[in-house]
């Protein structure tokens, strides 16, 4: 089977898929991605086979579809709020949880992306995996669907953009330009100390 598909077997018998799954309906499935970009990253994941085919940023045109997707958002973010608090010892709010999607996506079957901002994992091994999450190449899942002269349409034009924006740090903002290798320390020193520091205390609730 084709990489761009790999993500069916989740789809179709997820209970084959042992801890990669986080939650599974007969609607969706959410599962840990397993090329994580942040210390925290999932998918989401329609198992309709004629949802599945869609195009992320039209899909949620269908207001029933989104609706559900918002609901299961919501309860996903308070399973990563949990786990960030109960692994690394950071409380947070859902501010530090981004949800969206590609505008040009690898995979093919329709999913969405909540993951913690920090940035900090060793799957993240080069510009274009940064700029993926942290440019207009990655659409926010409140800005969806998009209009149709939306230049986020545009595979060619969000393809560049990943390979020619700077690197900026999502913390600082400090600019790295195309230094890579200087940006990833940057970032696991600031998710350090964020590791060290206390906030607020998480409400935790589970999926029902």
């Amino acid at each position: 089977m084709s990489f761009r598909f790999a993500l069916e077997r989740y789809i179709k018998d997820p209970d084959s898929q042992g801890d990669a799954i986080i939650y599974k309906d007969e609607k969706y499935v959410v599962i840990k991605d397993k090329f994580n970009k942040s210390v925290i990253h999932y998918l989401l994941l329609p198992r309709d086979k004629n949802l599945t085919k869609l195009n992320p940023l039209s899909a949620f045109e269908d207001d029933i579809l989104k609706k559900e997707v918002e609901e299961l958002i919501r309860k996903v973010k308070v399973m990563i709020l949990e786990r960030l608090q109960r692994e690394f010892g950071i409380e947070e709010t859902e501010e530090f949880i981004k949800v969206g999607v590609h505008s040009v996506p690898s995979m093919a079957n329709l999913h969405v992306h909540l993951l913690t901002k920090d940035m900090n994992s060793e799957r993240m091994k080069h510009k274009k995996h940064y700029n993926s999450f942290t440019t207009k190449f990655f659409v926010d899942f409140d800005e969806l669907p998009l209009k149709a002269d939306d230049k986020s349409s545009e595979a060619h034009v969000m393809e560049n953009l990943t390979k020619t924006s700077d690197l900026k740090c999502i913390y600082c903002g400090e600019n790295f330009s195309n230094k890579f290798a200087q940006l990833k320390k940057h970032l696991t020193k600031e998710f350090e100390k964020k590791c060290r520091s206390k906030k607020r205390k998480i409400e935790v609730i589970e999926i029902d």
